[in-house]
């Protein structure tokens, strides 16, 4: 029997296998049919949530390496919004009190 057992382990997995590539839709590209995105994808998050924001590698660098400096010289490091343009918006809070 201890033989048998890499044997079987062996068969079970090749048969395995084979069933499961005898059951995928081989060939069959349902999934990749170009249709319309669904409706929810093209809401905003928010009304007021801005536009996309990019920022250039030289000014990340720029703002690491100034960062960095404060760091080794025990300065504090702070807020980085004078570094960097960062994008803020208004945030609306609902109150759950009627």
């Amino acid at each position: 029997m201890r033989r048998m057992t890499p044997v079987m382990l062996v068969g079970a997995v090749i048969l395995g296998y084979l069933a499961g590539y005898m059951m995928s839709p081989v060939g069959s590209a349902s999934g990749q049919t170009a249709s319309q995105p669904p409706a929810w994808t093209t809401v905003p998050l928010a009304p007021n949530q801005g536009e996309t924001v990019y920022w250039s590698i030289d000014d990340l660098r720029q703002a690491h390496t100034e960062l960095a400096a404060r760091v080794a010289n025990g300065q504090p490091v702070g807020s980085p919004r004078g570094l960097v343009e960062l994008p803020i918006t208004r945030m609306v809070r609902k109150s759950g009190r009627g």
